[in-house]
């Protein structure tokens, strides 16, 4: 079981953190992500991967593509992955858990989110067609003892999902992978419906995008969850909220 987290070359304290925090994980295999930085918005229009009404900023494309790079190699080996950012904490007993999620879930599954942010709504199907619910977590709580997760033994459960924020981790098969890059490229300008942001939102980041799209998909996520992330949007490079929200 090989499992890949997104780590920006320049970013080797976070690699060291990422690694110091999951040293329980074993077959971490680091994938260098696209630099924001240097990307060339001209090239990238010409090769129909963005659109000229794009309004995701250089950082939040290169976070985007490092991501759909990753989907690319899951659709030409047409096997699963788990995907993290280099934020993300997991449990003591992931690996445990993420075998028994395998065993138990729908073959047809597409995504799964390990983990989500706090500091926003989780949207659920807690029974498909019958009964959803909208759930709100203490996250100044978790702020406070989020230290304390990768030494805890956690036993989830997956649930259908219909919304979620935040990427820190996740399972992603061959099929989930081709529908996303289809819908996603070339990224574009869109007007988005996100039920747990009470109305609309601009497709400024990929975050974004996913969130709208996982009511459409055989989407799950683990409840509770098996990683987690500060999320501390002071160090992000792609978050502004105004530029999404209205």
């Amino acid at each position: 079981m090989v499992f890949l987290y997104i780590n920006r070359d320049k970013d080797e304290k976070r690699r060291e953190t990422f690694l110091a925090n999951n040293a329980h994980i074993g077959n971490l295999k680091r994938f260098s992500a696209i630099d924001g930085n240097a990307i060339d918005r001209d090239e990238l229009i010409n090769r129909g991967i963005i659109s000229a009404d794009c309004i995701y900023t250089n950082p939040a494309i290169g976070n985007a593509l490092s991501h759909i790079s990753l989907w690319s190699g899951v659709m030409e080996s047409g096997k699963t992955a788990c995907i993290f950012e280099d934020d993300a904490i997991l449990c003591r007993n992931f690996e445990e858990q993420y075998e028994k999620i395998l065993n138990t879930i729908d073959s047809d599954w597409e995504i799964i989110l390990f983990g989500y942010n706090t500091d926003a709504l989780l949207a659920l199907d807690m029974v498909p067609s019958i009964l959803e619910g909208a759930f709100v977590f203490n996250n100044t709580k978790f702020k406070k003892n989020v230290g304390q997760f990768s030494s805890r033994n956690i036993t989830t459960q997956t649930i259908k999902l219909r919304e979620a924020f935040g990427l820190c981790g996740y399972a992603i098969s061959p099929r989930g992978a081709a529908r996303l890059t289809g819908a996603i490229i070339p990224l574009r300008r869109m007007e988005l419906t996100i039920n747990i942001m009470d109305g609309s939102c601009h497709n400024g980041s990929l975050d974004n995008f996913l969130c709208a799209a996982y009511t459409e998909m055989n989407a799950y996520c683990c409840v509770p969850p098996l990683c987690v992330s500060e999320n501390d949007k002071s160090r992000s490079t792609i978050w502004n909220g105004t530029d999404f929200y209205y």
